[in-house]
C-alpha cells in the first residue's frame, strides 16, 4: 500500500519542473492513530445499537412475512364470494336484458293485435236492426282478434240479416254464430266476430 501511495505522491519541483507548484496532499506514510478508550467505547456502543435495530427490524419483517403467509390462504376464499356476487349480478343483468327484449317483442305483438275499438263498436251499434238488441260486447278468450257479441232478437231471419250485414263490412274477416238459445218468444245469440285489422 505504501508503494502505491508513493507513486501517487507529487514530487518536489527540484526533480521535475512543470510550471506548477509542488503540492503534497498525502502523507509520506499512512499511519493509524491509536483509538482512545472513549472513542472505542463510542464505536462499540454504536455498532451494538445498529445490531439491535437490525435485529428488531428483522423480527418485524419476520412477523410481517408470517402475517402475509396467514393472509394468502384467506384471499382465495374472499375472492370467491366476490366472484360469486359478480356472477349473480351478471346473471341478473342477462335476465333483465332478456325480459326487456321480451317486453319489446310483446309491445310489438300487442300493438299488432290491438283492435281499433272505437271504429268497431261504432260499426256494431250503428248497423243493428231495430228488432235486435245487443247485451254485451267483449274480447274473446279464444283469440285476441275475436270479439264476442251477445244479444237477443225476436226471430231467426233478423239474426241472419244482421250476420250478413256484419260480414259485408270491411271491419270483420269472419262472423260465426257460436250459440243460439230460444227463451220464450226471443232468441239469445252469441256471435264470434274476427276483426280484419
Amino acid at each position: 500500500m505504501v508503494a502505491i501511495l508513493e507513486k501517487l505522491r507529487v514530487f518536489p519541483a527540484s526533480r521535475r519542473h512543470t510550471g506548477f507548484p509542488a503540492i503534497n496532499l498525502l502523507p509520506s506514510a499512512p499511519t493509524l492513530g491509536r483509538l482512545t478508550s472513549g472513542t472505542s467505547l463510542f464505536l462499540l456502543l454504536f455498532v451494538a445499537e445498529v445490531l439491535v435495530v437490525f435485529m428488531l427490524y428483522s423480527n418485524q419483517s419476520d412477523d410481517l412475512l408470517r402475517g402475509a403467509r396467514a393472509v394468502i390462504p384467506i384471499l382465495p376464499q374472499e375472492i370467491s364470494p366476490a366472484s360469486r356476487r359478480i356472477t349473480i349480478l351478471n346473471d341478473r343483468i342477462a335476465i333483465y336484458k332478456e325480459r326487456t327484449a321480451q317486453r319489446g317483442e310483446l309491445r310489438g305483438t300487442i300493438s299488432d293485435k290491438q283492435l281499433d275499438w272505437p271504429s268497431l263498436l261504432r260499426f256494431i251499434f250503428s248497423s243493428v236492426p231495430d228488432e235486435v238488441k245487443i247485451s254485451s260486447v267483449r274480447l274473446s278468450t279464444v283469440s285476441p282478434r275475436v270479439i264476442e257479441l251477445v244479444g237477443q232478437t225476436k226471430d231467426t231471419p233478423q239474426l241472419l240479416d244482421y250476420k250478413e250485414l256484419l260480414l259485408q263490412s270491411k271491419e270483420f274477416a269472419s262472423v260465426a254464430i257460436r250459440a243460439t238459445v230460444r227463451r220464450g218468444d226471443s232468441i239469445e245469440f252469441t256471435f264470434d266476430l274476427e276483426a280484419s285489422k
